[in-house]
This record gives C-alpha cells, structure tokens and sequence, in this order.
C-alpha cells in the first residue's frame, strides 16, 4: 500500500510504503503483539549472524553520517516507550514497545542511492520513473543493492527537515508513517540522508529479519 501524506510545514513532505512479499501489505489497523523485552527477538526470530556479516562487509556509499545515526537513535528510542499513532480523524493505532532496529549496510545503501535518484531527477515517490538504474519497486532496489530477499519490507521518505529530529517527528505524527516505522515485523533499517544545494532527502528503509543467503 503507498499513502502520500503532505504536512502543514512548507517545504515539507512524507510518503510511506508498507510491503510484503508477493507485495501484500503488512500493516493493519490493530497492532500485532509485541515482545516485552523492547530489546527482544520474537517468536521465529534469532541473532542473525548473516546480517552482521552483510553490515560489516558493505557500509553503503560511505560511512554513517551522524545525522543518519541520530535518526535511527530517535526511532529506536520510539520503538523502546511504544507510541500511539493518531489518523486526521483522531482514532488511533496504539503500538506498543518492540526491539530496537539494527542498521543495516544493505538498506543503507538503497536508502542513499533512492535519495540521490529523487534529487537529481526532480521526484519525490517510492517507485522511481523509468529508466530506473536502481530499480522502479522499492524491493528491485533493495535485491540490487545486495539485500539477501527479505520477507517483508517497508520505507519512509520525508522531503525538507533539516533535522534527524524533524524528519523522524513528523513521520511519527502521521499515522501510517508511525506504524511503519513502529513495525514488529521490521529488524533492520537504513537511513539515508542525502543532501543537495540545501534540499534535504531522508529515505528510511526496513526489512524483516532473520535474512536468507541468495
């Protein structure tokens, strides 16, 4: 499912996608159960040493920048207390406390080229205008950056916070952006920032874990 969602702040723009595969939508309106331990893995789930492997080998484009880094602190820390997602007509998706989201250099990488993409060509959407060079669908550009095929997927774009605290606040004030970002399903993300003539694209991309080799 893709909702845009368009802030009140000018200049400022959000777009989710919450995925899974054979591209059926993960997210609905009641939360799934969480695990007590924020830190916890649940159920099916395990330490992945595949995915510590992947995220030592190939950092992305560069290293972490620290805005990226604080980003994912501030999402972490979200997913640490739990949160309620409110809808413009009030009603609410309560999600309660998971673990914290491991950075991954994989989605980190994907975040960054799709940022690039979406500055230096003028659009600002989840499916890139073909010719694609990273690939039109969020999941074509994960697989081409070397993510091993996840089960399920998700991505968060917001356009114009010059902030790690901007971009992850206004995603946690819209409703299906909080519940992407508040996934259980979700154990790795990357967050990229890019940066160009003062324009400022976040991109944050997640995958449900444990990875699989292809």
């Amino acid at each position: 499912m893709r909702i845009k969602a368009v802030l009140a702040s000018p200049g400022v723009v959000l777009l989710t996608l919450t995925l899974g595969a054979c591209g059926q939508t993960t997210g609905t309106n009641t939360a799934p159960s969480a695990p007590a331990d924020p830190n916890a893995w649940p159920a099916g789930y395990s330490p992945d040493p595949l995915a510590d492997r992947l995220t030592t080998e190939h950092l992305g484009d560069a290293a972490y920048t620290t805005m990226e880094v604080e980003a994912l602190g501030l999402v972490n820390d979200a997913r640490a207390r739990g949160v309620t997602c409110t809808k413009p007509d009030g009603t609410t998706t309560v999600m309660p406390s998971v673990r914290a989201l491991r950075m991954e250099g994989h989605l980190h990488l994907a975040a960054r080229r799709h940022g690039t993409d979406m500055l230096t060509r003028g659009y600002f959407a989840h499916d890139a205008p073909t010719p694609a060079p990273n690939g039109v669908r969020l999941i074509d550009r994960l697989l081409n950056a070397g993510l091993p095929q996840p089960s399920a997927w998700g991505e968060n774009l917001a356009s114009g916070q010059t902030s790690a605290r901007q971009a992850v606040d206004d995603w946690l004030a819209s409703h299906d952006h909080c519940v992407n970002l508040m996934s259980p399903l979700h154990a790795y993300a990357g967050v990229g920032l890019v940066v160009r003539d003062g324009q400022f694209m976040w991109t944050n991309d997640f995958a449900a874990g444990p990875l699989t080799a292809r």
